[in-house]
């Protein structure tokens, strides 16, 4: 820029197509079809246990699993669900997971204050409430505070208060209080199954939060259409395909965990992800063949 004058060649071209007709499906389609294509082929990996990895059948399976308990328990296409998690695989399947019912993600990362948890449940509303079980045994588990918050200020149609992924890939739910059966246990037969609830370009899947930093923080919920562009994008600007592996560095709770899962599920490629006390740098040197 010279004297103010910005030049032409930077401009953007208020005639260019903004390629609003290319709706790429969304991403919980696409990644059932890379399933069906590739079910054999590894899809995530824990890199702290040779028993932690997972192929497309064992996660598509697990999340239908997980979208069919949603579905009969009532969650509604649009609704929030929110997940209060802890970086596995477990991650992937809730959202995927939750996608799979027509419905929206939000994540609670139990490393926030209780204050900020409540704000974050406040603003989602959400409708549902599922728990990865090793959020609670490495973190403490919600707090008295926000329990108490939930139950007098939300109206949540169901819960899944433990929810693993074990090394076969059969998806565990936890049990309620007071019932020692697993809350997932009637949809076991229904794994095969992939929930037909049909979503459109401007349906919303993600809730995410801004930093808070002017106040309370704000939610922002996306767009399939813009979910599925972007990772189109992503593929043709740095030439990623099926043959790459991705990790999961981002935290939890921030808004870039979504190009970390979505990109390889949407290329059918693999994700690879480390404990969660390795450091970011530890992570970086261990993946530089990594996309």
């Amino acid at each position: 820029m010279e004297n103010g004058h910005i030049p032409e060649d930077v401009r953007p071209d208020p005639t260019a197509d903004l390629h609003w007709s290319s709706f790429a499906g969304a991403i919980q389609d696409i990644f059932a079809k890379n399933a069906a294509a590739h079910p054999e082929r590894l899809c995530v990996v824990e890199t702290a246990s040779s028993t932690r990895n997972f192929t497309y059948r064992h996660i598509q399976e697990a999340s239908n699993v997980l979208a069919h308990k949603l579905l009969k328990d009532g969650v509604q296409r649009g609704d929030v669900v929110m997940i209060y998690a802890y970086r596995g695989v477990d991650l992937v399947v809730a959202v995927m997971g939750v996608l799979l019912a027509g419905a929206a993600f939000s994540v609670l990362d139990p490393a926030y204050p209780d204050d900020r948890q409540i704000i974050y449940l406040d603003v989602a509303r959400p409708r549902a409430l599922v728990v990865i079980d090793k959020a609670s045994r490495e973190e403490g588990g919600l707090s008295p505070k926000v329990r108490t918050w939930i139950k007098e200020n939300l109206d949540l149609r169901t819960e899944v208060p433990g929810l693993e992924l074990l090394d076969d890939g059969s998806l565990r739910g936890g049990s309620l209080e007071h019932d020692e059966v697993d809350v997932l246990e009637k949809q076991q037969s229904l794994k095969a199954e992939h929930p037909e609830v049909v979503v459109g370009p401007d349906s919303q899947p993600t809730l995410s939060f801004t930093s808070g930093s002017e106040g309370i923080p704000k939610g922002c919920r996306g767009r399939h259409f813009s979910l599925t562009y972007y990772q189109s994008w992503m593929a043709s600007q740095f030439n990623l395909s099926s043959d790459d592996k991705f990790t999961m560095l981002s935290g939890i709770a921030h808004d870039p965990i979504q190009r970390d899962i979505f990109t390889p599920l949407f290329l059918g490629a693999q994700v690879r992800i480390f404990e969660a006390q390795t450091s970011y740098f530890e992570a970086k040197s261990e993946s530089r063949n990594m996309s």
